[in-house]
């Protein structure tokens, strides 16, 4: 088999997001959960930039909740093996694993808006602030700027999370079970203070 060749398995090749949610729902994955998007936006990121990390990631998370990994997931993780095994580095743009990393690193910030907002029962501008001022303060030393203004944040934040998606998560078993045990301890996280230039007045 020609393992560098993506359309080389029964024609996934570009399919493999779409193929990839389904086997994951099929392997114990709950729809419509944290879970699952943080799984995809591995595999996104993996797609994106050809470093096997992030299926390491990936790896680990299906590990520690059980989840049975298809046929189109295995495909990619021997992919990654034969990068390491060959030596051989990523041939993605830097410029695109770059953008990549950028969006993946908001798309968390938005995660934690909607915790803040669903579990721990912040209103919106309190939600949006606190993870804008957690997503600089992490950030702020980092080669890439991922930085974002509180109404930017919130907007990303409505398109990845609009109120017919939020309503069949919320109640998810797993996230449920996750707010019972950690969501005082994880709202208590955001102490960060949004630097000026990132006040909503701000015109820098």
């Amino acid at each position: 088999m020609n393992i560098d060749n993506p359309d080389d398995i029964d024609g996934y090749g570009w399919d493999l997001y779409h193929v990839f949610v389904d086997e994951l729902i099929s392997g114990g994955c709950p729809d419509h959960s944290l879970l699952l998007t943080n799984l995809t936006n591995l595999l996104s990121m993996w797609k994106a930039t050809d470093d096997p990390g992030y299926l390491d990631i990936l790896l680990l998370n299906a590990v520690q909740y059980r989840l049975s990994l298809g046929r189109a997931i295995t495909w990619e993780l021997a992919k990654a093996a034969n990068i390491r095994l060959s030596g051989k580095t990523a041939e993605r743009s830097g410029i695109k694993a770059q953008a990549a990393k950028v969006y993946i690193i908001r798309v968390n910030a938005c995660s934690w808006i909607y915790r803040l907002r669903t579990y721990c029962g912040m209103n919106a501008d309190d939600a949006k602030h606190k993870a804008a001022a957690r997503l600089y303060e992490e950030n702020k030393n980092s080669d890439i700027k991922v930085e974002m203004k509180p109404d930017t944040l919130g907007k990303l934040y409505n398109l990845l999370y609009p109120e017919v998606r939020i309503e069949k998560m919320k109640n998810n078993p797993i996230d449920l079970e996750w707010a019972k045990n950690n969501a005082e301890a994880f709202e208590s996280e955001f102490t960060h203070v949004l630097p000026v230039h990132l006040e909503p007045n701000s015109r820098d």
